[in-house]
């Protein structure tokens, strides 16, 4: 029995999860809002090879879901933070006490916005939807029933960002740039999106890859949530009130400094994995029988109708600019 999963289990593994997640996210579980948006992630990336618009209205039903879901959890990375530096820096600590209740509110409303929406979308009606149908019927979303199809689409999306990784990686040379640093960030976890579902249905072997592109992930990803924080507090230090805020500014520059060393340590090897991703690779390991792939992801022309019954056009009230 091949170790390898299908593109169709991939996908109903994630819906599950999504599924498991919705009734907590009315409670604003910081632990589901995460797993619900990697999982909507996750999905995301599958549906690429998905026929058009079907795969097209799933896509931006989720890409509403993970945009709404993931301005709670950057609020709630800020607050975990601001809770480590109270307690490192206790004469800042009435200062940092006013931004984390800000913060508090600020999470409070925008986690509202998500909970309206998935109201709006029936959700778990859905999520319940995709599940019962996905397995059943084929021909209907996959772009063509052939393996070969599948692997010339994903060849062609790891090489394409592998390139864009590429040039954010030379836009993000050894000055420090906010901005690029983020571009960089969301470039390399893109292209690990992409290698991750080639590894796990067998039609390459990234395993390495994946271990440094995650590492170099999670650096990058330091940074940035301390380059916001940062600048939360540079927004709430604008009078003299807030002196005391000056020394929690020095140690998360500190900090942001020595991520952005890590980030330049690890950068030559995230450079030689972005331009490898360019090569084709897919060919010669190939696990993926067509007859699964096309049965078990696809939708009948009924399931299609309900589920455009379900959810409403992607440009009326599902768009989260």
């Amino acid at each position: 029995m091949s170790r390898f999963s299908t593109p169709a289990a991939l996908i109903d593994n994630q819906l599950h999860i999504v599924r498991t997640c919705l009734p907590r996210l009315r409670d604003g579980d910081a632990t589901s809002i995460h797993d619900a948006r990697v999982a909507s992630r996750r999905i995301r990336e599958l549906l690429r090879f998905a026929r058009a618009p079907i795969g097209d209205e799933w896509r931006e039903q989720f890409r509403t879901m993970g945009r709404a879901l993931g301005r709670v959890r950057n609020v709630d990375v800020s607050l975990d933070l601001l809770q480590d530096l109270e307690s490192r820096l206790p004469s800042a600590a009435p200062a940092l006490v006013t931004l984390r209740h800000r913060q508090r509110d600020e999470r409070l409303r925008r986690v509202r916005g998500p909970i309206k929406r998935l109201e709006r979308l029936d959700a778990e009606r859905f999520v319940d939807d995709l599940i019962a149908h996905s397995r059943h019927y084929g021909r209907g979303l996959l772009q063509g029933s052939a393996p070969r199809i599948w692997r010339r689409a994903l060849e062609k999306l790891i090489a394409a960002r592998g390139e864009s990784a590429t040039e954010a990686l030379v836009h993000s040379a050894g000055v420090y740039f906010p901005n690029r640093i983020h571009a960089t960030r969301i470039a390399l976890k893109k292209l690990r999106y992409s290698m991750e579902v080639a590894n796990e249905i067998g039609a390459a072997r990234y395993a390495n890859s994946l271990r440094e592109l995650r590492k170099g992930q999670q650096v990058l990803g330091e940074l940035h949530d301390r380059q916001e924080l940062l600048n939360d507090i540079s927004n709430l230090g604008a009078d003299d009130s807030h002196a005391a805020l000056g020394l929690a500014q020095q140690l998360i520059d500190a900090e942001i400094d020595d991520y952005h060393r890590r980030y330049l340590g690890r950068r030559e090897r995230l450079f030689k994995i972005a331009r490898d991703a360019q090569a084709p690779r897919l060919s010669h390991v190939w696990h993926l029988p067509s007859l699964a792939v096309a049965s078990a992801v696809a939708m009948s022309s009924g399931a299609y109708v309900m589920q455009r019954r379900l959810v409403p056009r992607p440009n009326m009230t599902t768009n989260v600019a």
